[in-house]
């Protein structure tokens, strides 16, 4: 007889911890109904927290505040990036020759110099000067060094010196690099900063549907972890507060936050094995005339084996499936069980051992890969026994052994 029994996966074990995702998964068939129905589970819980964890990011101030921010700075750069583009447009337009529109390059600049006179070198300068001034400060790097060397050109011409055409032909090919150098900085910048908006942006969606699916989708996450989820998600308000995230700092939180998301897809995974396994464990013990009678948590529960006593199951974190056969009584516990007593909970654990291969191969059938690691029967010096507390209890004890005598056992998969 059989009224301590212990599945375990084929594949995977006895084990020690908790279920991963790989666990979960080599205790059921690919393709199986029960890999479908977790695999469906699991991809509508992360919909499901997808959705929230948007409609949350939404409502966060400080990210509102943040994106503003971040606005902003990229309005400036376009700005920035609008106004070197115009002066190098500029510069360009006046120093081509009459008959083209075309970029001059050194040598068409170094001609115009060559034909040209003092002053319309200086009225050139003095040109280039101009157009320089009317860049944002902080939009080329080299601005205040241009505008000095300007500056000295326009002074050694205004002296009478003669400066040699290469010479301003070189300074304006300088200058034409050195904006081109700033739009291409620009540009550069602006990539970045969208690039590290939009990381910062995953992450916090990461972590705000985590929080969604420990708070409010039943996931049951270890004490560390979820420690580990708060300081993360304060952490990242925190930067937001700044308005100003790192390089530096963003790839620390991507690296925690992809640690945090191993450890939730395996909680995840657990908890669509949990809920798939429950459910199967009702249908096949239902049809085998078991009453289900209470769910403390998901993974365990309490069922009315037919003709009477009481079966418990419980599904444990290393994915093993452990049942086993409890006396039921109205009184006290501790009194030893009577002749009849013992004979009548002997009689039903060999009912429940006799429905143990029935399970079995239902749980089988539908994919799950069990296969029976433990079984005893319960000593008989220390048979489980539980007291029917309450009058709901006793009524639904009664009512399981009214259905039982009112229906003929039936084994669905018996051939």
């Amino acid at each position: 007889m059989s009224g301590e029994v212990v599945m375990s996966s084929v594949i995977v074990g006895t084990g020690t911890g908790a279920v991963a995702i790989a666990a979960v998964m080599a205790l059921v068939v690919v393709g199986s109904v029960a890999a479908v129905a977790i695999s469906a589970l699991r991809q509508a819980k992360q919909k499901e927290a997808a959705a929230q964890a948007a409609l949350a990011q939404r409502q966060l101030q400080a990210w509102q505040t943040y994106q503003a921010v971040e606005q902003q700075h990229r309005q400036a750069l376009h700005r920035s990036r609008r106004a070197v583009r115009q002066t190098l447009q500029a510069l360009q337009q006046a120093s081509a020759p009459e008959s083209t529109t075309q970029r001059p390059n050194t040598a068409q600049a170094a001609g115009f110099l060559n034909s040209a006179t003092s002053a319309q070198a200086f009225a050139r300068l003095t040109q280039i000067q101009t157009l320089l001034q009317q860049i944002p400060t902080a939009s080329v790097q080299p601005l205040s060094r241009l505008q000095a060397q300007a500056s000295a050109l326009l002074q050694r011409l205004a002296q009478g010196e003669y400066l040699d055409p290469d010479h301003l032909a070189s300074f304006q090919a300088l200058v034409e690099r050195s904006l081109e150098q700033a739009i291409t900085q620009n540009l550069q910048q602006a990539k970045t900063r969208q690039r590290r908006l939009s990381d910062l942006e995953a992450v916090l969606a990461q972590i705000l549907a985590h929080e969604y699916l420990v708070t409010a989708g039943g996931m049951s996450l270890d004490a560390a972890w979820q420690d580990e989820l708060h300081r993360l998600k304060q952490q990242i308000l925190q930067l937001l507060s700044q308005r100003e995230v790192s390089a530096d700092s963003l790839s620390v939180l991507k690296h925690k936050a992809q640690q945090l998301q191993q450890s939730l897809d395996d909680a995840q995974a657990r908890q669509a094995l949990t809920a798939v396994l429950d459910d199967t464990l009702q249908r096949h013990l239902q049809n085998l005339g078991y009453v289900r009678l209470s769910q403390p948590q998901p993974g365990e529960a309490s069922w009315a084996i037919p003709g009477g006593e009481r079966l418990r199951s419980v599904l444990q974190r290393d994915g093993r499936l452990v049942f086993q056969v409890q006396h039921e009584r109205e009184y006290d516990a501790q009194q030893a069980l009577s002749v009849e007593e013992l004979a009548f909970f002997q009689q039903q654990e060999a009912r429940w051992c006799s429905d143990v291969p029935l399970l079995l191969r239902a749980l089988v059938k539908e994919g799950f890969q069990y296969q029976v690691q433990f079984e005893r029967s319960a000593p008989q010096q220390s048979v489980p026994i539980v007291v029917l507390e309450n009058v709901d209890e006793i009524v639904a004890a009664e009512q399981a052994q009214a259905a039982e005598a009112r229906q003929p056992r039936y084994h669905p998969l018996a051939e």
